[in-house]
Parts: structure tokens; C-alpha cells; sequence
């Protein structure tokens, strides 16, 4: 599977999973000056920021590689939002990362990092 599908099914199934849990989908593949943010969900008057990875199968977790290369960017995408009103307030937000791990067997893994500081 080339990564652009795979991308699309890890993006797909982390909204699956959050609607099942009751979140409000506010914006997908948000674009800033900064880079791309996966998802911005509210549920209970909570602003979710999700970073979504989906893999085939790998011995490394992918939120390794989300912490070296794209945290400081979705950091800045943040302050950015928060600068141009498109979220309001810090204290009502919090970041997620969910992993999608796609198996040879096409069975799929999913981890679920929550509350990650975003040291805004």
C-alpha cells in the first residue's frame, strides 16, 4: 500500500474512533503556515488536537519519529491558530498521537497517546 492510502486509512479509522466516542470532527487536514494538523475535535468543551501516523508493519513505534521531526511544527501550528482566533483558548485544549500499525496479515494495531504537553 503506498503511503498516500495509507495516510488516508489511519486518518479514516482515528476519526471512526473518535466520533464513536462522541467527538465533534471541527476540522481534518488543517493546513498552517507550519505544516499540517490531522485533526481538531471537540467533545465536552474540549479541543482535541490529533496527530495520526499509520504504518505497515515496523519494529519502530512511529511516535518516535513524530517526536523528532514534527512535534515543533505542530507546536507552531498551534500558536498559530491561537494567534488568527482559530482556537481560543489553551485551556481547553490537548493533543493526542494515535498509531496505526497495518500487519501482513492486514490486521491493524492502534496505540493511543493522550494529554502530550504542547508547551505552547
Amino acid at each position: 500500500m503506498d503511503k498516500t492510502k495509507l495516510g488516508k486509512l489511519g486518518e479514516n479509522l482515528a476519526i471512526k474512533i473518535y466520533k464513536n466516542e462522541g467527538h465533534e470532527i471541527l476540522h481534518k487536514n488543517l493546513r498552517t503556515p507550519f505544516g499540517e494538523i490531522d485533526l481538531i475535535t471537540e467533545y465536552k468543551d474540549q479541543i482535541y488536537i490529533i496527530e495520526v501516523k499509520a504504518a505497515q508493519s515496523t519494529l519502530i513505534n512511529p511516535i518516535y519519529s513524530w517526536f523528532k521531526t514534527q512535534r515543533r511544527n505542530l507546536i507552531k501550528s498551534t500558536r498559530y491558530l491561537l494567534a488568527t482566533d482559530h482556537l481560543t483558548s489553551i485551556e481547553n485544549l490537548t493533543c493526542h498521537f494515535v498509531s496505526f500499525e497495518i500487519t501482513k496479515a492486514n490486521k491493524v494495531r492502534c496505540k493511543r497517546y493522550k494529554n502530550i504537553p504542547l508547551t505552547l
